[in-house]
């Protein structure tokens, strides 16, 4: 009788578990996806340690690096897709096609930029890789 209770009683932890608050945030999760921000074979950057305030280094490195790729490279040079100015807006009468004109405006402004040093996941604590576009090898 004894061992029924136990195993029972351990069942009963062993549902219970799933259930307890933060046991989900503390699993890990598999993202898998290798998407633009993780690093991955053949990227060509910098690989920077730290102690602990990853995201100060990585503060630190992009104004480093900017400030002289800037003296080096010249400097970095942002482009509208268009090429247009969007001072310079014409009267429409098409209700709907300056609605669609104001969206791809806003997509693009919201979209994000390549910039010529751009940080990626390593994947590891305290290491950090910076990922430079368009910088002569």
């Amino acid at each position: 009788m004894a061992a029924s209770e136990q195993t029972t009683a351990a069942m009963k932890r062993r549902h219970k578990a799933r259930y307890v608050p933060g046991q989900q945030a503390k699993r890990p999760r598999g993202g898998g996806g290798g998407g633009p921000r993780q690093l991955e074979l053949g990227m060509q950057g910098i690989l920077i340690t730290c102690n602990m305030n990853e995201r100060k280094c990585v503060g630190e490195a992009y104004s480093l690096l900017n400030e002289y790729g800037d003296l080096l490279y010249g400097p970095e040079k942002f482009t509208d897709q268009d090429g247009r100015l969007s001072g310079s807006e014409e009267e429409e009468d098409d209700v709907e096609a300056a609605l669609k004109k104001e969206v791809d405006q806003i997509r693009t402004s919201t979209e994000q930029k390549l910039r010529r040093f751009q940080s990626v996941e390593s994947g590891a604590n305290n290491v950090v890789f910076i990922r430079t576009l368009g910088v002569g090898v």
